[in-house]
Order: C-alpha cells, then structure tokens, then sequence
C-alpha cells in the first residue's frame, strides 16, 4: 500500500518545532525547506529539494547530534520535559525533531507518492499532496454536526458519525431496508448483577461479596 503524507500538516508540525520567525541559521534552513515541500509539482523539484535536505544534514548534522550532560548543567538551566534520571539530552532538540521529520518520511517514501505516474494513470482525478479536500470536504461536516448535536454521549457521537458516513457512502441501502426481525422484536437484555447491599432483607447474606459487618442489615422492631 502506498501513502502520501499531508504536506501542508509536515508543514505546519516543522513551524511549531522551530516556531515561524526562527533566530539560529540551522532553524531558519529548516523553514524554508518545510515552505519549499508544499510547492513541490514535479519530480526534477522534489529530488532537488532532497539534495538540499542532504545537503543540510552534511553541513549541521554535528550541531543536530551535540548533546547536553547533567552534570555540567545548573538545576535551573535543565529543560521541563527532561527526565528525572535522564544523564543527557541533545542540546537542539526542536531542530533535531523537525530535521527526523522530514529524513524519516524520505526514507519511507511518503512524501511524494502523488508524483508517481504510474499511480496517477489510475486515477480519475490527480493525487493531491495534501487533506484539504478531506478536511474541507467530510471532516468539516463532520465537525459541523457534532457541534449542532454537542449533548450527545460519546456512544452516541460515535454511532451518529458512522451513520453520517454510511447513508453518504457508494451503494447505501435506505434505512427500510436495514431493518430486520430482531429490531422489531429486540430480545431483553440481561439482568445485571446487582451491586452493593440489599434494601431489603430478612438475614445477612454471607455469601455476598461487597457484605462488610459496619454495613449490615437489622433485624427486629424499630426502635
């Protein structure tokens, strides 16, 4: 099975690592990388812009792999999310994780899967690079109807959305046809087993599991 990554979501994962207005040279790079993906509309771009990723990790990839030791780091200097017996970290952690980002999607092949000719003979429609039309097509209206019905439970939301999805698949069958004999005549549930003390009685259940002698049950006249 083939994937194609969201490219617009790359995108954005990369600026909320580095932020949008980068300082160092390294997260400025690393920006305009994430910019220039999303344009990518042939295969000469996209491998060139993967020698430019090469290229990047040729001059930086000492600076991404420096790391930072406990010891030689005041209490106060140590980052939030590091761990309590953590010994070390790397020193440009945000950095690190965009540039994995990106070279882990490389190696995977998931970043220009629309490109592929022989995929898009296939197809009726060319292959996008990105969910916009998912997103502004299902999820939007998706979201719209839970919002218009927020009182429901979570069984209910779920089964609301599957119902959405289903009367709007190919080859739906209307709802009358879906109903069988076991929806008109629905068999009782069980019996749950009932839980905590009994209301009323006329001994004490030993045998009962949640019996507790501080909660038992009293015999005789009222008083």
């Amino acid at each position: 099975m083939r994937v194609q990554r969201c490219l617009t979501h790359i995108k954005r994962n990369i600026s909320s690592l580095i932020t949008t207005n980068p300082k160092t040279i390294p997260h400025k790079i690393l920006l305009v990388l994430a910019k220039r993906l999303v344009v990518i509309r042939n295969v000469q771009e996209a491998d060139m812009w993967v020698n430019l990723l090469q290229y990047f990790h040729n001059q930086w990839g000492h600076w991404l792999s420096e790391r930072t030791y406990r010891t030689q780091t005041p209490p106060e200097n140590i980052p939030k999310w590091v761990r309590a017996n953590q010994k070390w970290w790397y020193t440009h952690q945000n950095a690190r994780q965009a540039y994995n980002l990106l070279s882990i999607q490389v190696r995977q092949g998931t970043l220009f899967t629309f490109l592929d000719p022989t995929l898009n003979v296939r197809t009726t429609t060319p292959i996008t690079s990105n969910t916009n039309l998912l997103e502004g097509g299902a999820n939007a209206q998706i979201k719209a109807l839970i919002c218009n019905y927020r009182g429901l439970c979570e069984e209910h939301m779920r089964r609301t959305v599957q119902w959405w999805c289903y009367t709007r698949s190919e080859n739906s069958k209307p709802p009358s046809q879906l109903i069988t004999t076991k929806h008109l005549k629905p068999e009782p549930k069980p019996k749950e087993p009932e839980i905590g003390p009994r209301k009323w009685d006329n001994a004490i259940g030993l045998d009962r599991a949640d019996y507790h002698p501080d909660i038992a049950i009293w015999k005789g006249w009222a008083r």
